[in-house]
């Protein structure tokens, strides 16, 4: 009866690890996208910073260019 004994201890104990194993795999995988996801939001506020960076540019270009025409506009006025 012991050995019985022993092997049902032995098969709870596999039994118990292939859980814990599963429960790790689950872990490692929701950790992996999460990563995924966060980098992807990283990525998409970089992209939308950029466009403002270049919206920002193209606005003071702009203003330059306006500022330089009424300044020549101005000189030609006096």
């Amino acid at each position: 009866m012991s050995g019985l004994t022993r092997a049902a201890k032995a098969a709870r104990a596999a039994e118990a690890e292939a859980a814990a194993r599963a429960l790790r795999a689950k872990a490692k995988a929701k950790a992996k996208a999460q990563a995924r996801a966060a980098e992807a939001e990283a990525n998409a506020a970089d992209a939308r910073a950029r466009r403002a960076a270049e919206d920002a540019r193209a606005a003071w270009d702009l203003w330059a260019r306006a500022d330089a025409r009424a300044k020549l506009l101005a000189a030609v006025r006096e």
